[in-house]
């Protein structure tokens, strides 16, 4: 009995242990459009809304960028540090609704209803894909985020290829929960009540697709430490068991 208990909390442990995988993170940027009203984040003015347009296809390059929102930029991963999906081409679908606008010092912020899909496609075509939603936006002199704050929100992540960035994306997505995040900036200052009032204002953007944050190294020894610690206590109550950690 004293060894099946034993065993059972270096089984916990353990997979404590295993929740303190680093995340992956994969920055990307949108792609470029040679028209300036279909570039990037589009905002259209009074009817409070936001969508993400595709670039203008390079001839340069094999896929057919006008098909794209974004190109992934950076990769870095917990496990397989392959940088395997820098280069791929994503795309973000959808209609962003902009609520209530509220002052907070030089901010504006506001929730953002709607959903669409964030999707990265990798060199064989298959893509990653998984519902997204933003919600919340802040603009603070010429700069703004979208998903201020970092919350959770891409769920239901499907992904059939081989690329190992977007397998683990996949997985710990589906596993912790994915956070998308965005930044935009424009050349002037622009505040969301501007972007909901005035006419359309396009802008380039960039951002990062990643996972929630896995636990931390003191909450793991403090996870195992509980679980021997529920051991010695389970154990003393074992009429003439006696505990020490030499004996483990």
């Amino acid at each position: 009995m004293r060894i099946r208990i034993i065993s059972a909390a270096l089984v916990l442990g353990l997979l404590v242990c295993s929740n303190a995988q680093a995340e992956i993170t994969l920055n990307f940027s949108s792609l470029g459009n040679t028209d300036p009203t279909k570039e990037g984040i589009q905002f259209n003015g009074s009817t409070d809304t936001f969508v993400f347009n595709h670039g203008s296809d390079n001839p340069f390059t094999t896929p057919d960028e006008s098909n794209f929102a974004f190109s992934v930029t950076g990769s870095s991963t917990g496990r397989t540090g392959s940088n395997s999906a820098v280069f791929s081409l994503g795309d973000i679908t959808g209609v962003y609704t902009i609520g209530s606008i509220t002052p907070s010092g030089p901010k504006e912020v506001a929730d953002v209803t709607g959903t669409g899909t964030f999707s990265i496609t990798d060199a064989s075509g298959n893509a990653f894909a998984a519902d997204v939603s933003w919600i919340r936006i802040q603009t603070e002199g010429t700069g703004g985020t979208i998903n201020a704050g970092g919350q959770l929100n891409l769920t239901n992540a499907t992904y059939s290829g081989l690329n190992q960035d977007l397998q683990q994306l996949l997985t710990e997505v589906n596993a912790l929960g994915g956070i998308a995040t965005i930044t935009f900036q424009f050349a002037s200052a622009k505040t969301l009540t501007q972007l909901t009032t005035e006419d359309q204002n396009n802008t380039s953007y960039s951002g990062s697709v990643t996972t929630a944050v896995p636990v931390p190294p003191t909450l793991v020894m403090l996870g195992v430490g509980g679980a021997f610690a529920g051991v010695a206590s389970l154990l003393r109550r074992r009429k003439g068991c006696r505990l020490t950690i030499g004996s483990l």
